[in-house]
């Protein structure tokens, strides 16, 4: 079993992109699942494209069901505020010092 240093809460996500950004996600010291390393490079570029899109599919699921969640729960009484300006300031810098980035 192949397995990550990144969980996936189950959140109405699909199997596929869980493996796939599991897969994807390095563990520490930067080394990719070592199965992977065992494939021929065109292998992993086509595994790499594969979880790629599901991700993207992911994504595009989440955009899609987002509104329609709001709408739920602002119906029950949910407030919807913005986080406070040094939260999301921290929140950049942060995804900005992310390797890859």
């Amino acid at each position: 079993m192949v397995t990550s240093n990144w969980s996936v809460q189950n959140q109405g996500i699909g199997a596929a992109p869980k493996l796939a950004i599991a897969l994807l996600t390095p563990f520490p010291g930067g080394e990719i699942v070592p199965a992977l390393q065992t494939l021929s490079q065109a292998f992993k570029d086509i595994f790499e494209t594969a979880c790629k899109e599901q991700i993207l599919l992911m994504l595009a699921r989440y955009d899609v069901r987002n509104p329609e969640a709001l709408r739920r729960m602002m119906a029950q009484g949910v407030q919807i505020r913005p986080f406070p300006r040094p939260v999301m300031d921290a929140a950049y810098r942060y995804g900005n010092a992310l390797p890859g980035r």
